[in-house]
């Protein structure tokens, strides 16, 4: 309610820390380029184990459902893992009708779709990609917004998502 710190555990230097959710008390956590996730006690933050990714080499956004999460790894690729052991089940490919969407990065699960920003791509949106089939359903253009980011002399990106539930 106030913003303020009430507990704080800091992450090996030798990781570069990236996609976080918060599913069945455990908060999962995956690094960039070191293939490794891990999960810690929601209530303590103690870490309780780490695990590999698999097939994705890297770890870009985290979200979940409430059953399942769902990785990017900077492709087009989505994967679904298991919130349990993390194992990565499936993935779709993020597409609109004429193109595959490349650089999918922080991800949000909104109403039953994955929303998700796109890495220093060319423009600056949001894509809202059904989960079940990797279909672009919407995009949320925020054209124009980086000019008004005055605290951030030369802003080169928008990077991250969030979404407030009322």
């Amino acid at each position: 309610k106030t913003g303020e710190v009430e507990n704080k555990i800091d992450l090996d230097a030798s990781y570069f820390g990236e996609g976080l959710t918060l599913i069945n008390d455990k908060i999962i956590q995956l690094t960039w380029q070191s293939n490794t996730g891990f999960v810690y006690n929601k209530e303590n933050m103690e870490m309780e184990r780490s695990f590999v990714y698999s097939q994705s080499k890297e770890g870009w956004g985290l979200c979940n459902d409430g059953t399942q999460l769902y990785k990017s790894d900077g492709s087009a690729k989505i994967w679904t893992l298991d919130a349990q052991t993390q194992k990565e089940i499936s993935y779709v490919e993020a597409t609109t009708n004429k193109t595959i969407v490349t650089k999918i990065n922080e991800l949000e699960w909104v109403n039953g779709f994955i929303y998700a920003n796109t890495y220093q791509a060319q423009k600056d949106v949001v894509v809202i990609i059904n989960p079940e089939n990797g279909a672009v359903e919407g995009i949320v253009n925020f054209a124009g917004l980086r000019k008004k980011v005055e605290q951030i002399p030369n802003l080169d990106v928008l990077n991250g998502i969030q979404y407030h539930l009322q």
